[in-house]
């Protein structure tokens, strides 16, 4: 049995059935929106900053004021009062009695030392040089280590005699000498054995043709 031919033919889908196209999102208007939104919080960030730097620049300069304020301003040289400066004196603000204890304290930490006198000197430093020497003075002497040839084992912390031959000299230093401190030494000696009549010790150091050479107390006697 044969269909008819007018149900072989598939029937049409009604119009409402049919796909219809998907909208699609403005994927560029999101975009814009997100532009904006990073450009506001930059904005924002910059004007916190700003902000910020703005105080801090504030309390600088409100320091600087204050401390200029409390700052003696400078004086020129011509508005100087120099008169009043000499009047003044560099012990403007010290009392009588505190000028007293800094003058027995400085008295009290220097020695008063005189020219062409003996005094004790202890050995505080050793160079190829030289050897340096406290007597209590404002400041050490220099001595020359030839002048320690009999001194093999000098070391520092000996004490040695020193003859003061100038307190301060062009160059401001102390001049020593433990040569001429022997001499007066070895004099002072003699003349104390002649005055008493002492029999004393000499070294021969050599002969000649009238006699002997005999070295006393470190100095040459006939």
């Amino acid at each position: 049995m044969t269909k008819p031919k007018g149900d072989s033919k598939a029937k049409a889908k009604p119009e409402s059935d049919e796909l219809k196209p998907i909208p699609k999102k403005s994927v560029k208007a999101e975009v814009e929106i997100e532009i904006d939104e990073e450009d506001e919080l930059a904005e924002f960030k910059k004007a916190k900053k700003a902000e910020e730097l703005g105080e801090e620049t504030a309390r600088i300069i409100s320091n600087v004021a204050d401390r200029k304020s409390t700052t003696t301003s400078p004086v020129s040289l011509e508005s100087f009062d120099w008169d009043a400066f000499d009047r003044k004196g560099f012990g403007e603000g010290y009392s009588q009695k505190d000028r007293e204890e800094i003058t027995n304290l400085y008295s009290g930490t220097v020695t008063s030392v005189n020219e062409s006198e003996v005094v004790e000197g202890i050995v505080v430093g050793i160079n190829d040089k030289d050897v340096i020497l406290n007597i209590g003075f404002k400041s050490d002497g220099l001595v020359p280590v030839a002048e320690f040839k009999d001194l093999s084992n000098l070391k520092i912390g000996d004490k040695v005699d020193l003859f003061i031959e100038e307190r301060e000299n062009a160059m401001g230093q102390l001049v020593l000498s433990r040569r001429k401190a022997k001499l007066v030494k070895g004099w002072e000696n003699i003349q104390k054995a002649f005055d008493q009549d002492l029999v004393i010790e000499g070294f021969v150091k050599r002969r000649t043709k009238g006699g002997l050479i005999v070295d006393v107390y470190g100095i040459e006697a006939f």
